[in-house]
């Protein structure tokens, strides 16, 4: 299997020159105006958009600017060569530890969620979540869910670590 950069995935990740020269390529193809920034009409048209519709999802424009700014390190609103490579090397580190990767689709998933950003999931959000992407629930399967992984005896929303119990139990979207 090859990784966004063309390595093999059991290869042990190293930036050297050939990384760089496909790095180089996917960034500029990208960067339609060629001002070496990343702007979030770029990102949209080229990249999210096209990639994650062909696997069956339709990110609205706030879960694209969100996914940007975790990127825009240095909050100018648009992504920089230099923030686009340290952001690919830290993916593809990311992508050799399977508890990394993990890790990763849960913050992933949990920011999806939370709409208003207090760090907990409530109800209201998880449903509008798994509705959208084809899961929806009844209000009472979704309050024995919360409660069935409650670990802080907060059965009206669910942390991270409740997220990831119900992930790992294979409770959504499986009978």
């Amino acid at each position: 299997m090859t990784s966004l950069l063309g390595l093999a995935s059991e290869q042990k990740f190293e930036w050297n020159v050939e990384v760089e020269k496909k790095f180089n390529e996917v960034f500029d193809n990208i960067d339609t105006d060629k001002n070496g920034k990343l702007t979030f009409d770029e990102v949209k048209d080229r990249v999210l958009t096209g990639v994650l519709r062909q696997m069956g999802q339709n990110p609205t424009d706030s879960e694209i600017k969100q996914y940007l700014d975790g990127i825009d390190r240095d909050g100018d609103g648009t992504v920089s060569k230099e923030e686009f490579r340290e952001w690919i090397k830290e993916l593809m580190t990311i992508l050799k530890d399977p508890q990394k990767s993990l890790d990763l689709a849960l913050q992933v998933m949990f920011k999806a969620c939370d709409l208003d950003g207090n760090g907990k999931l409530s109800r209201k959000e998880f449903s509008k979540f798994l509705k959208e992407r084809g899961f929806p629930l009844q209000n009472d399967e979704v309050r024995e869910l919360f409660m069935a992984v409650d670990n802080d005896g907060d059965v009206t929303s669910l942390n991270k670590e409740e997220l990831l119990s119900v992930m790992s139990a294979g409770r959504i979207g499986h009978n």
